[in-house]
């Protein structure tokens, strides 16, 4: 598969048969949720860290080399065949891990910037909202 991330949008009615996979809308909002999340940078982000030290630059540098993780595989990996990456799943996926890195809260809580409660209202409305909105492009 050559563009993992690429979001595309769910066929019109009159490209619908019973038998394309596209059809089924809720596939299609949980295949969107699965790809604007990077779960897989945010399991980096955890694993990395249980083992990097308390120190409030240490765990900056780590935020942020994991960031640039996100955008770098979304811009690789939701080119379209002409090369050109789908950049509103790129812009979206990287907000989605800072809110999932501010839900968690270990560097946003050292910094003193953490609000639970809001940390939970924020990931909570922004996974679900966006992939309703997000549709994704043509091809």
């Amino acid at each position: 598969m050559k563009s993992p991330y690429r979001i595309i949008k769910p066929l019109s009615k009159k490209e619908m048969s019973l038998d394309n996979p596209r059809l089924n809308n809720t596939s299609f909002f949980i295949d969107r949720l699965l790809r604007l999340i990077p779960s897989d940078i945010l399991g980096i982000y955890l694993i990395g860290g249980l083992i990097i030290p308390e120190n409030i630059k240490v765990q900056l540098a780590w935020m942020f080399t994991n960031i640039i993780l996100v955008i770098a595989t979304r811009l690789i990996g939701t080119q379209n065949d002409e090369g050109e990456p789908q950049y509103a799943t790129v812009v979206i996926s990287t907000i989605s891990f800072i809110l999932w890195i501010y839900l968690i809260g270990n560097t946003f809580r050292e910094l003193g910037l953490h609000i639970k409660w809001l940390a939970v209202i924020l990931a909570l409305l922004w996974t679900y909202i966006v992939p309703l909105i997000y549709r994704g492009d043509d091809k």
